[in-house]
């Protein structure tokens, strides 16, 4: 396959000047894993995801590097965004660190004057680097594999309680474009090209080959750092303990006490690394240790989508803005709409899930 062949020249040959264009396949790689409800398909055979998730990728891989001082260009330079992105990880230094940088992003705490600054030298970095670049040693055109596609930008309202920096990124920030024949490689092959013995294992090297005295694991494990953020179950353990004397674990109907309960990522953590609420759900601490890392199958969901409706309508009453946003953009791509027919549309988007996750090979639950 032509796809293939492209994508290896990538990885292998081309320019080694900087650590970008890791960073932008891994990027692409996550998003089509991650969201891939939120897809566009044009007619000229082509594929389009929000550009502002490559931007909010990076600013996620990139931190722990800078902050550990891991050279990610080769000479004189430096990353075109340091500067920007020492500003939090200096505010951070001493009140939280990564993972609060994480938590505060994530709720929107940020101030919208101060992370627009890093998202606007992010998004040249990316496009006047590895997206402009790549593919130019085979084809000799510049953006000849990677698109950038402009929208007119949003009238937001910062100072709205609904607003939401992830939506903000979505919104505002244009489209990346590619082939939709390389699409389907990626969607197909991803997570093996993503794994320690391609783009992460390599951009690694590539750091070390820079400091000779720098240890390789300790880059992998910064480099996987932004995947591995604390297991954000706070706020929906909170209201599921209010619940306590009527909440029976949601795959096996067992009754649940603060003794024997445990809030489940319906799809794994380890596997998806999706903190949403529509994905955290109580589940008997029992139940939960056999499921472990192992998919709940589409015909497990459909069994008990009653029971996963309704812990998510508990969720929705008490955080009903922030479920509405966390759904749309993880899990079903459409905002609005009547209640019950967006959970039941969420049920089968769980489902398509589901079952994408096991035909990629992860081993199948049922109970």
């Amino acid at each position: 396959m032509r796809e293939s062949r492209i994508l290896r020249r990538f990885i292998e040959r081309e320019s080694k000047y900087a650590s970008y264009k890791f960073a932008l396949l891994r990027g692409i790689i996550e998003i089509i894993q991650e969201y891939d409800h939120l897809k566009i398909e044009s007619g000229d055979e082509k594929i389009l995801f929000p550009f502002g998730l490559l931007i909010e990728k990076w600013i996620f891989y990139y931190y722990p590097l800078i902050e550990n001082n891991i050279p990610q260009i080769h000479g004189q330079k430096d990353i075109s965004f340091r500067k920007e992105l020492e500003f939090f990880i200096e505010k951070y230094r001493n009140n939280g660190g990564f993972l609060q940088f994480y938590n505060d992003y994530r709720h929107s705490k940020l101030k919208i004057n101060e992370i627009k600054k890093l998202f606007y030298k992010i998004k040249n970095a990316i496009y006047n680097g590895p997206m402009k670049h790549l593919g130019y040693s085979s084809n000799r055109s510049y953006y000849s594999i990677f698109e950038y596609e402009k929208i007119r930008s949003r009238k937001v309202n910062i100072k709205s309680e609904n607003f939401n920096l992830r939506e903000y990124l979505i919104n505002n920030y244009g489209f990346v474009k590619f082939d939709k024949n390389l699409y389907m490689l990626l969607n197909e092959f991803g997570s093996f090209i993503n794994g320690t013995e391609s783009i992460i294992f390599k951009w690694a090297l590539f750091s070390s080959n820079i400091n000779k005295t720098l240890d390789t694991e300790k880059i992998i494990f910064l480099l996987r750092k932004s995947t591995e953020v604390q297991r954000d179950v706070y706020d929906a353990k909170k209201v599921y303990d209010r619940y306590i004397r009527d909440l029976r674990c949601v795959w096996s109907n067992k009754r649940l006490d603060f003794a024997n309960y445990e809030v489940d990522h319906a799809l794994p953590f380890s596997v998806t690394f999706i903190n949403d609420l529509w994905n955290l759900l109580p589940a008997h601490y029992e139940i939960n240790r056999k499921k472990s890392d192992k998919i709940p199958t589409a015909n497990l969901i459909e069994k008990r989508k009653e029971y996963i409706k309704n812990y998510w309508d508990v969720l929705f009453k008490e955080y009903k803005n922030r479920f509405l946003k966390e759904m749309e953009i993880g899990l079903t791509g459409v905002s609005g709409g009547d209640k019950k027919d967006l959970f039941n549309f969420g049920i089968e988007k769980l489902k398509q899930k589901s079952k994408f996750l096991i035909d990629q090979g992860y081993e199948p639950w049922e109970i």
